[in-house]
């Protein structure tokens, strides 16, 4: 069994959004063609930052740590690290070669493998929140799985095979 506070995971999870606003903030800024598409995700991932700090900030009061059967840190401390390493490459590979002539393949398998990550650690951690705080990322869950979709969508509409 993990033990934590529920502030630690939401600040986490805080970090998570954080890197996939600045990924899609990212690619908004120099992918002209789809730059409306990542806006919109970005500005998503706003949101649910925003969520998350006030989650953080209240719990923040409950001295409790709660029993957990999965080490959640450990799942939100990869997707973390898989996102920011993911945005440095996007980033480092920009830097010789102009962003819209990378293959966009590589964007939508990326932001696609994240928005699932992220699915898979909400859904594991919604169990060990308030009813209220679990309510509100069931809403969150089901936004990113419009974001896959719509990723999924473009992805398709563009004739971009996996």
């Amino acid at each position: 069994m993990y033990f934590f506070h529920p502030s630690e995971i939401a600040e986490m999870a805080m970090q998570v959004e954080q890197q996939g606003m600045d990924f899609y903030n990212y690619l908004g800024a120099y992918h002209q063609k789809l730059s409306k598409l990542f806006l919109y995700l970005a500005k998503q991932e706003e949101n649910h930052c925003f969520l998350f700090q006030q989650m953080a900030e209240q719990m923040k009061a409950e001295a409790i740590e709660k029993e957990y059967s999965i080490d959640v840190k450990s799942m939100l401390r990869e997707s973390f690290d898989g996102l920011e390493e993911t945005a440095f490459s996007i980033k480092k590979l920009a830097q010789n070669t102009p962003i819209q002539s990378i293959d966009m393949r590589q964007f939508f398998s990326i932001a696609i493998d994240a928005e699932e990550q992220s699915i898979d650690v909400y859904q594991h951690i919604q169990e060990s929140f308030t009813d209220d705080w679990a309510r509100i990322l069931s809403s969150i869950i089901k936004e990113e799985h419009k974001h896959r979709n719509i990723l999924l969508r473009f992805k398709k509409e563009a004739g971009i095979s996996t």
